[in-house]
């Protein structure tokens, strides 16, 4: 898990350095804007992809539990 952390911040760590790349720049581009928000999105996807457990969607209507 800790790994895991370790690579989420790396990756984000280079988002945020595009980010203040582009925040110095003298013109702001909204390509570069929506890059880096897809790149946030896609890290923060695959983190949760690797870290939060996913079941069927009937596991708990298995035995007669109703959820």
């Amino acid at each position: 898990m800790l790994i895991l952390l370790a690579a989420t911040g790396l990756y984000l760590q280079s988002v945020f350095d595009d980010l203040m790349a582009i925040v110095k720049s003298s013109c702001m581009n909204t390509g570069a804007l929506n890059n880096a928000y897809r790149r946030i999105v896609d890290v923060l996807q695959f983190s949760s992809d690797l870290t939060v457990p996913s079941r069927p969607k009937n596991f708990l209507n298995s035995g007669g539990i109703k959820a």
